[in-house]
């Protein structure tokens, strides 16, 4: 299913008869996940007329409660978590105001926290971590907007079902 989710975005964005290619942009972004917080930097950059490439990286700062967490696998508190690799391109642009598109592949390496049930005497959560030190990887598909030279990012990740939001900076005037 990943994978027919991958093919009908891309081709939607790049078939789509208004969609212009993005500009270089610039963006700090973060995540957050139960006992994690996913800092990164994304950026964009016009390939052809009708195409922009979209690259980014992050990596994770982790402060699990050991009590609340049957496994830990990523013993660090830091290091690299995930990678992406995707397209962009303008589907509104109107004097100081732009709208867009970003889809891409995105590959992760780090912990995925995730709930195995409730501890009744105790009144939470308790947690595991599901990456046992696995690949895993996944489309992502994000929407960006910009004003003047002010960009806001928010991306939806489907390998993690979780959000990604960013600001940024617009670097060319036209």
């Amino acid at each position: 299913m990943r994978g027919i989710n991958n093919i009908l975005v891309i081709c939607i964005l790049l078939i789509a008869p208004g969609v212009k290619a993005g500009e270089p942009l610039g963006w700090v972004t973060s995540g957050y996940s139960k006992y994690m917080v996913t800092p990164g930097i994304e950026a964009c950059y016009l390939f052809r007329p009708q195409l922009g490439i979209n690259l980014g990286i992050s990596t994770y700062l982790q402060y699990p409660d050991h009590s609340c967490i049957t496994n830990i696998t990523h013993n660090a508190p830091f290091g690299f978590f995930n990678a992406n690799l995707g397209f962009s391109g303008y589907f509104l642009k109107l004097d100081n105001h732009r709208a867009g598109l970003i889809t891409g592949f995105r590959i992760y390496y780090g912990p995925d926290y995730r709930k195995l049930r409730y501890y009744d005497e105790g009144g939470y959560y308790i947690y595991y971590d599901a990456s046992s030190l696995q690949i895993d990887y996944g489309l992502d598909l994000g929407i960006y907007y910009i004003y003047k030279k002010v960009s806001l990012l928010c991306k939806w990740d489907f390998a993690r079902n979780r959000i990604r939001v960013g600001i940024g900076y617009r670097f060319n005037s036209d």
